[in-house]
């Protein structure tokens, strides 16, 4: 065999070793180029995924600080159901019916209902400069306060139903541009 190889090296002629080390610089060239075209396709999958990575890290961030904000919405509820709920029971109180009322139980709700009043009026006199008497007035500032307070938990809720809104979109922008990371 290597008297074949040599024989066929020696009929070779210049011309046909210059065609076939061009033939090779052409698949040299070929390969260089699919390989360079194959990096720089990886190099954008790359910057897209280092972009949706980021996107996603800021979807969870922001994720956290909503539960963050419901938790506290949370609290505040309870506090006003808490409030009302306090409420509701001396407003029972007042509203005992006569039947029911004796002497000694009369005295002692209206004693009760005296100090619940009076820490109250001192509550509200610490809030504001005016001093209120009635227990009326007072009950009717509670649930002005309480009112406001609904009225205050009411927008933030929608603030968050409209941030959840927005994340919802934003949700949707990741997982398309994560679709399309890998579709690519």
């Amino acid at each position: 065999m290597s008297s074949n190889n040599t024989s066929s090296a020696e009929e070779m002629t210049s011309q046909d070793l210059e065609a076939r080390l061009n033939q090779w610089r052409t698949n040299i060239d070929a390969i260089k180029r699919s390989y360079f075209a194959e990096a720089v396709h990886i190099g954008d999958v790359d910057a897209r995924l280092d972009q949706a990575q980021h996107k996603l890290y800021n979807w969870i961030t922001n994720v956290k600080l909503m539960q963050e904000k419901q938790k506290l919405l949370s609290q505040e509820l309870d506090f006003i159901n808490e409030s009302q709920k306090e409420l509701e029971d001396e407003v029972d109180k007042i509203n005992v019916p006569e039947e029911t009322k004796s002497d000694t139980s009369i005295a002692t709700s209206v004693d009760e209902l005296s100090e619940k009043l009076t820490s109250l009026n001192m509550e509200m006199s610490k809030r504001s400069s005016d001093t209120v008497s009635e227990p009326k007035i007072v009950i009717a500032k509670i649930l002005n306060a309480q009112l406001s307070s609904l009225e205050i938990l009411s927008q933030r809720i929608n603030q968050m139903r409209q941030d959840i809104q927005i994340k919802d979109c934003f949700d949707y922008d990741v997982i398309d541009e994560l679709g399309s990371v890998y579709d690519g």
